[in-house]
């Protein structure tokens, strides 16, 4: 769930709480999303989406790669 705050959409307070607690930066795809993994168990795997929530916005690879298709 994403909130919009004058146009520009920001995480929940929870996602935002859980990806500064948790979270350890992968990397960043064309579309500026920035992909995360759990620094506890790094099977968890999430996306903050830049823009619209929208899995159709996520590329190929890193659509493996959230599925744990792929480790890189």
């Amino acid at each position: 769930h994403f909130g919009s705050i004058t146009g520009v959409v920001v995480p929940t307070l929870g996602t935002a709480l859980w990806t500064r607690m948790r979270g350890e930066e992968v990397g960043r795809d064309e579309n500026g999303n920035i992909y995360y993994r759990n620094t506890k168990d790094p099977a968890r795997r999430w996306v903050i989406y830049n823009g619209s929530n929208d899995a159709s916005r996520t590329p190929p690879g890193w659509s493996q790669w959230l599925r744990g298709t792929i480790d890189e």
